[in-house]
């Protein structure tokens, strides 16, 4: 993937933590296809993405150690966690389950949807509305974790 691409990603979100700030620009911290999927998720509409506004609250320099036996986790690159979506924070809320809906039905990059938090109560119909997608419920902090591969 390009630099112009990384960038592109990286301006179209907020990045919580500034140590992981240049994530999205380092090809060692992040895989393309975790930048494909941020962008898919955070482009305007109108230029061919899903128009959602993000805040990242984890990428990998941020994030702690996977889960013992998990693959293609943060420190991999392939994936990150989002705090507030449309300026809402992720939870028991319709922008949540929005959110989910359309990564999980029309961001191709996506291959699992981690529910944290009370955004638990969304994990049925998550998981029976995306079939193609491995949906879990993620630890206690309020969290979607989004990863590819």
């Amino acid at each position: 993937m390009s630099a112009i691409a990384r960038k592109l990603a990286t301006d179209s979100v907020t990045i919580q933590n500034d140590v992981a700030r240049g994530d999205l620009l380092d090809e060692s911290l992040t895989q393309t296809d975790l930048v494909a999927l941020v962008l898919r998720a955070a482009t305007p509409s109108s230029a061919g993405g899903l128009g959602f506004r993000l805040l990242l609250t984890a990428i990998n320099s941020d994030h702690g150690p996977d889960p013992p036996g998990s693959i293609h986790g943060h420190k991999e690159g392939f994936a990150v966690d989002v705090g507030t979506i449309d300026g809402s924070d992720v939870g028991a809320n319709s922008a949540t389950l929005g959110f989910c809906l359309a990564m999980g039905q029309h961001n191709q990059w996506v291959t699992k949807i981690g529910l944290g938090g009370d955004a638990r109560a969304w994990l049925a119909q998550v998981t029976a509305a995306c079939p193609d997608t491995v949906v879990f419920a993620d630890n206690d902090q309020p969290h979607i974790h989004l990863q590819s591969q």
